[in-house]
């Protein structure tokens, strides 16, 4: 979460008075902050978008390009949406029973297609009722919600709104920057509910149409550039069009590439990367014929109402890393040089940087997520699974929930941080500018201790979103049976974000289909990554391993021995009262203690 949020500061500076008001403000920055971590950003996924999701997917199955294994995971993904669903169970309840009811996959050798037709009919009745509808209904409820400060509806309707407005075609960046623009200004002392409006008026706004010019260099070769298809045109032509935007944004000796793009009115960032990336599907036309072309930083753009006008720089897509130290670095150094491991597992290991390092350096999105997949396939398919995508659906997963809850707290302790907490545990204060494993244990140890944890609460009761996240996490660690729920939910999530993934990889490199969320599915696949590698080097420097298939089949059982463990102490559990478990088994795991 950010910074600078806490509630005393939004109802002092800002005039946001109620804690309703506040929640939903620190919920939507933290969903759209680039430094959030996966758990707590936008979902990529609501209701609404899976059943689409679902419906294109078995057009898919229909073509026989894809096999009917890929709908049940989408299934068993969606089921637990509609379970959540607030909205349909007030609006749509038959709807909403109707489709738990009948949402089943398909059987593999069903010649009839019965299975199929009844899926297909199923989708489409329903997103017939659904898609006109769905965003109305989730920002009255929203609005309800807040007006009767039912924080836990807020959170929740607050992160489907975003999927919502994700998937219809808004940037995470323009989402950021409007709660900013409508209820973080300070120059704007009005009510909640007046911004509110504005702002709802705005993300139901229409779509306009962004001019985007790309100035080109002296010696480029205009008519070469129109064959290909390109709109070129001169700085005075784009005046003489458009008389009422500022002149000094383009030189009128100059050409330029003239490209248009619709995206809505307030989200520059979409228009840019529309146009952008349809410019550069021409410009590899060009690059093929080894004709050379501008390389472009920015973008002046003629905003929809064709008076404002910006100069947009633009910049390859970023991946975002979580901080690296020297020891980290060291370590791994030491793996490579070390004598433990066998020579092709150095080798996989190299290739595997290699690989990363071309994601690094691609220009396009497309590229980063190519490479991004080879270098994740190139490290873990060792040819213990029968397929490629069943190797990194078995260990990623059992890799994350590894370390999820160190990653939870250490988050935690982070959001302390910008929150300005300090938090202390039998007299010692826990770090949380660098927290180390020692200071994540002593959080563990406070979170499960009734009194301590009660007292961190209260301590924290000015920033609402953090203390509602605290008090998650007590109840997930509470005993058995919680971590066994939370552990096990965070695993079969990441299988469905890992198939979904490689069904994306394959679209992309068969049928040069770019899905509109790409660039946060980027982002998870880099978070999945980094956090292999960095698993697979701390085990390989802390225990005896020859090979990858030895770390990788050892971290895959030690995943379902905790599993084990925990539906063993809930199986021995008094009636009532559910056991607890050994900590290390969070902090070690069954086999590595």
């Amino acid at each position: 979460m950010e910074s600078k949020l806490n509630n005393s500061i939004l109802k002092s500076t800002y005039n946001v008075v109620n804690e309703a008001e506040m929640i939903f403000i620190q919920k939507w920055r933290e969903m759209f902050f680039f430094k959030t971590i996966n758990t707590y950003q936008v979902k990529l996924r609501n209701t609404h978008s899976i059943l689409e999701e679902i419906k294109d997917v078995l057009e898919y199955i229909k073509k026989d390009i894809i096999s009917p294994s890929n709908i049940h995971e989408l299934i068993a993904e969606c089921r637990k949406h509609l379970e959540k669903d607030i909205c349909l169970r007030k609006h749509h309840p038959d709807l909403l029973n109707s489709l738990l009811r009948g949402l089943k996959g398909i059987k593999k050798n069903d010649t009839e297609k019965s299975d199929t037709l009844r899926l297909e009919y199923r989708l489409k009745y329903s997103l017939n009722i659904i898609s006109s509808s769905y965003l109305d209904l989730i920002i009255n409820e929203l609005e309800n919600s807040i007006i009767t400060n039912d924080l836990t509806n807020i959170e929740y309707l607050t992160d489907i709104l975003g999927t919502e407005l994700i998937n219809n075609g808004w940037s995470s960046r323009s989402l950021h920057r409007l709660v900013k623009v409508f209820f973080l200004n300070k120059n704007n002392q009005q009510p909640f509910n007046n911004k509110w409006v504005n702002f709802k008026g705005v993300i139901k706004s229409r779509r306009g149409v962004f001019h985007c010019h790309y100035k080109l260099d002296q010696n480029q070769r205009i008519e070469t550039l129109m064959h290909a298809g390109l709109s070129v045109i001169k700085g005075s032509e784009i005046l003489s069009s458009f008389n009422n935007v500022d002149p000094n944004h383009f030189d009128i000796n100059a050409y330029y590439i003239q490209n248009i793009a619709e995206a809505y009115i307030e989200d520059i960032h979409s228009a840019v990367y529309m146009s952008t990336n349809n410019l550069s599907e021409k410009i590899s036309l060009l690059s093929y014929y080894e004709i050379p072309i501008t390389h472009f930083t920015h973008c002046v753009v003629i905003m929809p109402d064709e008076e404002r006008v910006t100069s947009y720089e633009l910049k390859s897509k970023e991946l975002i890393y979580d901080s690296i130290d020297s020891e980290s670095i060291e370590t791994t150094k030491e793996v490579l040089i070390g004598t433990s491991i066998d020579t092709e597992t150095k080798n996989r290991i190299n290739n595997f940087f290699r690989q990363y390092n071309l994601s690094v350096e691609s220009l396009s999105v497309e590229t980063t997520y190519s490479n991004l997949w080879t270098s994740i396939e190139s490290l873990l398919v060792t040819g213990h699974y029968e397929t490629n995508i069943e190797h990194i659906k078995k260990i990623v997963p059992s890799i994350l929930c590894s370390r999820y809850i160190q990653r939870i707290l250490k988050n935690f302790l982070h959001d302390c941080k910008r929150a300005g907490v300090i938090i202390s545990y039998k007299g010692t204060v826990i770090n949380i500018h660098s927290p180390s494993q020692d200071d994540l244990e002593k959080l563990f140890t406070l979170l499960t201790d009734p009194a301590e944890s009660s007292s961190l609460i209260s301590g924290i009761s000015d920033y609402t979103l953090l203390s509602q996240r605290c008090q998650e996490i007590i109840n997930a660690l509470e005993n058995s049976k919680t971590l066994l729920e939370f552990i096990s939910n965070h695993y079969k999530t990441t299988s469905w974000h890992i198939q979904r993934i490689y069904r994306i990889r394959n679209n992309l490199v068969h049928a040069a289909f770019v899905e509109r969320d790409i660039n946060l599915i980027i982002d998870h696949l880099n978070f999945y990554i980094r956090s292999t590698i960095s698993v697979l080097v701390d085990r390989l420097n802390s225990f005896q391993f020859n090979n990858l298939g030895e770390i990788f089949m050892a971290i895959e059982d030690n995943y379902f021995s905790l599993i084990a463990v925990l539906e063993e102490n809930i199986k021995n559990s008094p009636r009532g009262d559910i056991l607890f478990y050994d900590k290390d088994l969070v902090f070690k795991g069954p086999l590595f203690i």
